[in-house]
């Protein structure tokens, strides 16, 4: 992310095979939303490993949430963000 803009996506992940480490964001754009609280859950292999509650500031409300990965944490990942009901 730079300049508050998210970078290319990731679409192919052989790239990062081999590095010491590396941040991945991921980037959110939603409207009407001022006040929700927001879960973004990163799961490894299907099972929750970090969540970070993230309250919307206003109606017109872009963030990210980024996560270190080393090798140790090789596997399949996956981010959930969800609202008070469980949703968006």
């Amino acid at each position: 992310i730079r300049g508050r803009e998210p970078g290319t996506p990731i679409t192919d992940t052989s790239a990062l095979r081999g590095r010491d480490g590396f941040n991945l964001h991921l980037f959110i754009d939603i409207h009407g939303r001022a006040g929700d609280v927001l879960t973004w859950t990163w799961k490894h292999n299907g099972k929750p490993s970090t969540s970070v509650r993230i309250r919307v500031g206003t109606n017109t409300w872009r963030g990210h949430a980024s996560k270190h990965f080393n090798p140790k944490l090789a596997g399949d990942w996956q981010v959930e963000v969800t609202d008070q009901r469980n949703i968006l």
